[in-house]
């Protein structure tokens, strides 16, 4: 089978069998796009270790599309991806592989991202940015412009929310999807 088609086949599979979100597929298939671009025109079973070893050299260097050079964390994203895809194409029934090719392929370092905690006076400001009436200008150009001047609100969620995040540090994600039978005052 060729690699286009086995690629779709298998993240259809990862929708529908492992229930992966839609989120995360997308994100998969921005990723195999690449490996689309590069493995064109081959059959899964046509994929040796050098081909795997070329496409990342070509990725690092930028050559496969993109706006700029992946990261570490994002070729190794690639590698656990090809890995995947690899090992499901040797499962099938009639397998399009015989062996894994990217196998071998090593992780690269990633380097730790540095955390940075507010200060005092930006959790002040950041709570008091919560409260506050903030004013928007919106302007138009042309025949009939204008200038209009509008305060508006904070929401009235925002405030517990923004309070809720920086006490229990949870992403928004989590506070936002929380319910009461999960809160413990205990």
């Amino acid at each position: 089978i060729e690699f286009d088609k086995a690629v779709e086949e298998w993240l259809v599979s990862l929708e529908e069998d492992k229930g992966v979100s839609a989120k995360t597929i997308r994100d998969y298939r921005c990723q195999a796009g690449f490996w689309r671009t590069h493995f064109e025109g081959k059959f899964v079973s046509e994929v040796t270790e050098e081909d795997v070893k070329l496409f990342f050299r070509r990725r690092k260097a930028g050559k496969l599309g993109g706006k700029k050079q992946p990261g570490n964390r994002l070729l190794n994203l690639n590698i656990v991806l090809l890995n995947a895809f690899f090992k499901w194409s040797r499962k099938k029934k009639r397998p399009y592989c015989e062996f894994n090719p990217a196998e071998s392929e090593e992780k690269r370092e990633e380097t730790a991202t540095k955390v940075r905690a507010f200060t005092k006076d930006e959790v002040a400001a950041l709570r008091e940015a919560c409260r506050r009436p903030y004013k928007v200008i919106t302007k138009r150009g042309g025949a009939r412009a204008y200038e209009v001047e509008q305060e508006y609100l904070p929401p009235p969620h925002l405030y517990p929310l923004v309070l809720a995040a920086l006490s229990t540090l949870l992403r928004f994600k989590n506070l936002s999807q929380l319910t009461w039978g999960q809160v413990d005052f205990n």
